[in-house]
């Protein structure tokens, strides 16, 4: 049964734009008058994760309501204290901790968290949040806010809108006692209240260029004189039949309706026996503030965000550190390991070198990853020097451009090639979607992978240190990207290993450096972004 519902809008802009008067004149003394900024009683500010997990009274809650993140409750992933998200298996949806609105009346005390949330199902196309609202006693009563606009709506939204929509609060954590024995499998509980809506000029909590605030409007709704009603949804199997119950707060709280209303097909019961109990939880505790929480539009993965991520899970440290070492580096011919799926699951394999002693990516892999062994020769003068190239190859850049590009279907970068040796790590991504080369490029990349050796051989011969060699390798294949008008679409790292004699691989970190041509008055250089 649909309930009415009072509706009042309140638009207040609670601040005054500052406005400053300034009267300079050469003989005079400067005259200038301010008109103070009278700012909101309302303080909201967008918390991360780091400040809501650190918040023992908030986790408190959230452990009661989501315990859990989605991963563990099909049995895998990491525990509550370390991931931004968080889930409820019975609700089935997920909250998000990196962005949470908090929202307090200063005059009162009175404040909530309102928490994106997230349906495994959708359910409404409305704007759905997870309100925790503080209560006199310390404690939070929680709520899935189901507001009457959509994301996209509440981006635009106007007084018109707002006027026209209507809130609903479901209590996640109600009293079971409200219910009679065996009821609250197929009852649903609902708060319809009179809304009050608000916009807030608050400061942004951050500075401009001069050293003062910055303001934001922000829209605040205080709901209260809540009705509150249950009623059977029909999910166990009864003949569609409907009991809506409903009670009115007190200054004691909600009371159980003498009168209630019953709509039934079936059922002779007039409502004037049913007994809701004497309370509703969160009812008689003051007003319901809230603010709707929208998470923010993501920003786009960059290059150093996908390499990271592709090489930031243990399982690929674990193999990739088994590579990096003196043995490795020492052996006849390459090692190395690349990622394919099978049968469903993505796994690790390892390659075998070819005739050459060269490691071949395997057809399917997703990204690869090999080591670029030492090979002692002697020159003319019996001198022995290590006449490998530790650089990446031609033939990585073609592997990455088919093999593994194609691997990875609609994510093409995804993809990546590592180089491993023991003058530096080095590795190549899809920055962005490449798609088939023009036959330039093709001409050019045949001719460069026929030249490659002579010229890198070149500077191993010209150049005797080791920063210097690094160095000049880098810009040969940069340069080569650049030819092939690949530098914007292929991005080439070099990386460091951090904490590299732990004994705990979530310790061991591979730092990354993204490195790119730069011109300047003295000719081209590297320029280096570190990925943070």
């Amino acid at each position: 049964m649909k309930l009415k519902r009072k509706k009042r809008l309140l638009l207040s802009l609670s601040g005054l734009l500052v406005l400053l008067l300034t009267n300079c004149e050469k003989d005079y003394e400067e005259s200038t008058t301010n008109y103070n900024l009278t700012t909101s009683r309302f303080d909201i500010r967008v918390l991360d994760s780091e400040q809501i997990l650190s918040n023992a009274k908030v986790m408190d809650e959230l452990q009661k309501i989501a315990g859990q993140t989605k991963a563990q409750a099909t049995g895998t992933g990491t525990p509550i204290g370390t991931s931004r998200i968080l889930y409820n298996s019975t609700y089935g949806f997920s909250v998000n901790t990196a962005y949470v609105k908090y929202v307090e009346d200063t005059t009162t005390g009175k404040h909530s968290y309102n928490f994106p949330l997230t349906r495994d199902s959708l359910v409404t196309s409305h704007l759905e949040n997870l309100l925790l609202s503080s209560r006199s006693d310390g404690s939070y009563d929680a709520y899935i806010v189901e507001y009457g606009f959509s994301k996209d709506e509440y981006n635009a939204v106007s007084q018109t809108t707002l006027n026209n929509t209507t809130t609903r609060y479901y209590p996640i954590d109600f009293d079971t006692s409200v219910f009679n024995s065996g009821e609250l499998n197929k009852m649903v509980l609902e708060y319809s209240c009179v809304e009050i809506w608000s916009l807030e000029v608050v400061p942004a909590h951050q500075g401009d260029n001069t050293g003062g605030e910055l303001y934001t409007e922000e829209w605040v709704l205080v709901s209260n004189e809540c009705t509150w009603n249950y009623y059977d949804d029909g999910t166990d199997g009864s003949s569609g039949s409907t009991t809506t119950t409903t009670g009115v707060e007190t200054s004691g709280g909600v009371g159980g309706s003498a009168g209630g209303t019953s709509t039934t097909g079936d059922s002779s019961d007039s409502g004037n026996n049913t007994d809701i109990g004497d309370t509703c939880k969160g009812c008689g505790d003051s007003d319901i503030i809230s603010s709707p929480a929208t998470e923010p539009a993501e920003e786009p993965e960059t290059p150093c965000d996908r390499i990271k991520a592709g090489t930031g899970s243990a399982a690929y440290k674990q193999k990739f550190k088994a590579l990096n070492t003196p043995e490795k580096f020492n052996l006849d011919h390459e090692t190395g390991f690349c990622e394919q799926e099978i049968n469903g699951v993505k796994q690790y394999v390892d390659g075998v070198a070819d005739g050459t002693n060269h490691l071949k990516i395997l057809p399917g892999s997703m990204n690869g990853t090999h080591v670029h062994n030492n090979k002692p020769e002697t020159d003319t003068n019996g001198n022995t020097f290590d006449a490998q190239i530790k650089m990446l190859s031609p033939g990585d850049l073609k592997q990455l451009l088919g093999t593994c590009q194609n691997a990875n279907g609609n994510t093409p970068e995804n993809a990546f090639v590592i180089m491993i040796s023991n003058e530096g790590i080095f590795a190549i991504t899809i920055a962005e979607p490449i798609g088939a080369l023009s036959e330039e490029t093709k001409t050019f990349l045949r001719g460069w992978k026929e030249g490659y050796e002579d010229k890198a051989k070149e500077i191993l011969r010209e150049y005797s240190t080791l920063s210097a060699r690094k160095e000049q390798l880098q810009k040969m294949f940069l340069k080569a990207l650049k030819k092939m008008q690949l530098d914007n679409k292929v991005a080439l790292f070099e990386g460091q290993v951090e904490n590299e004699d732990t004994s705990d691989i979530n310790n061991y970190t591979i730092a990354w450096t993204q490195k790119t041509l730069k011109n300047t008055f003295f000719g081209l250089t590297i320029e280096e972004t570190p990925c943070d």
